[in-house]
C-alpha cells in the first residue's frame, strides 16, 4: 500500500493523493571543530590557537567540540528507514550547550 503524506491543518489532517511523505527536521549543529574552525583560530589568536580552542572546548557542558562526523551520523539516520516516523522536529547536536541557562 503506498505512503500518503500527512497535511496537518487547523481543520485536522487531511491525506491526499500517493505522493511520498516529506520529512522536515532540522539539525541544529553547535560548535563543530572544521578547518574553518582552525583558520579562525590562527587568524584571531595567533600563537594562543590551542589555549582558545581548550577553552572553548571547556565550555561545551560535554567538556569538548564535537567532531564533524558525529554531525554526519545524526544526518544519516535521520534518512535512514529506521526514522521513518520521525518528523517535524528540531534536532540540536550541541554537547548540552542549549541547557544552559
Amino acid at each position: 500500500m503506498p505512503k500518503k503524506p500527512f497535511h496537518g491543518g487547523n481543520t485536522g489532517s487531511n491525506p491526499v493523493g500517493d505522493a511520498k511523505p516529506e520529512k522536515i527536521v532540522r539539525i541544529i549543529p553547535a560548535r563543530i571543530h572544521t578547518p574553518f574552525v582552525d583558520g579562525y583560530l590562527r587568524e584571531n589568536y595567533p600563537g594562543r590557537e590551542q589555549e582558545a580552542f581548550d577553552h572553548s572546548s571547556r565550555t561545551q557542558p560535554v567538556g569538548r567540540i564535537a567532531q564533524p562526523e558525529e554531525v554526519a551520523a545524526l544526518a544519516l539516520f535521520l534518512c535512514s528507514d529506521q526514522a521513518n516516523f520521525i518528523t517535524g522536529v528540531d534536532y540540536p547536536i550541541d554537547g548540552g550547550f542549549l541547557n544552559l541557562r
